[in-house]
C-alpha cells in the first residue's frame, strides 16, 4: 500500500539534525503494518524497509513504575551517578532507561553493573559520529548545544513505547524526585510527585 504521509517538526530549535514526526493514515482493510518504506520520490518501488515496532500499553504491569532518562553523553561524575541510581530505586522505581550516545569514563561501568543486575535498560543510540562530536565538543550554551535537546525528543519517544512499565517518569541526572508526603510509589500513581533540580 502507498500513502502520502505528513511530517510535522516537533521541536524547532537551530541545530543540523531534525526530530521529526511522520504519520500517515492506515486503511481499514489493513490490520497489521510489519514493515514500511520511507521515499521522497513518485514511486512505488521501496528502498527501505523498517520494521514497525508495536507499543503493548494494555498489557503493562500497573505495579511497576520506570524512568526514562533522555540522553547520556560526555564523562558524568561516577559517583554522583551511583548516587542517584540509588536514591530513584529507594524511592520505588523499578527499571530505569539509559539512553547513550558518547559516555566515557568510569559511568560505563557503573551502567554496565546496574544493567547486569536488570536495574538499568541501556539504549545505545546509533546516531552519526559527526553528531556526537557536535555535542561533546560544543560548550554549554551554544547554538550546536541544542542539537542535544533534538536527541532527547527521540529518546523519550522510544522509551513511552518500548518500556515496560505503566508509569514512566521523565528526569534528567541534576534532577531528583522530591516526595511531598506519604507513600512514594502512592503518591507517584496520583500523580501527586514533584522533581527537584539540583543544578540550580
Amino acid at each position: 500500500h502507498v500513502t502520502d504521509v505528513q511530517h510535522t517538526v516537533i521541536w524547532d530549535n537551530p541545530a543540523e539534525f531534525q526530530a521529526i514526526l511522520i504519520t500517515c493514515a492506515i486503511p481499514q482493510n489493513i490490520s497489521i503494518v510489519n514493515r514500511v518504506s520511507l521515499i521522497d520520490e513518485d514511486c512505488n518501488l521501496p528502498k527501505n524497509m523498517m520494521s514497525v515496532k508495536s507499543a503493548n500499553f494494555k498489557n503493562r504491569s500497573t505495579e511497576k513504575i520506570g524512568l526514562c532518562n533522555k540522553v547520556m553523553y560526555s564523562s558524568p561524575d561516577a559517583i554522583r551517578f551511583v548516587e542517584w541510581l540509588e536514591l530513584n530505586l529507594l524511592f520505588g522505581i523499578d527499571k530505569i532507561y539509559i539512553y547513550n550516545t558518547t559516555i566515557r569514563g568510569r559511568s560505563n561501568d557503573v551502567i554496565k553493573l546496574y544493567s547486569k543486575h536488570g536495574t538499568i535498560d541501556l539504549r545505545q543510540h546509533d546516531y552519526l559520529d559527526r553528531l556526537s562530536r557536535t555535542i561533546t565538543q560544543s560548550p554549554f550554551p551554544s547554538p550546536d548545544y541544542n542539537q542535544n535537546w533534538q536527541l532527547e525528543v527521540m529518546s523519550l519517544t522510544d522509551c513511552i513505547y518500548s518500556s515496560e512499565e505503566h508509569y514512566l517518569l521523565v528526569i534528567d541526572l541534576d534532577e531528583i524526585l522530591y516526595p511531598v508526603a506519604g507513600d512514594f510509589k502512592s503518591l507517584l500513581k496520583q500523580n501527586g510527585f514533584v522533581t527537584h533540580n539540583t543544578s540550580a
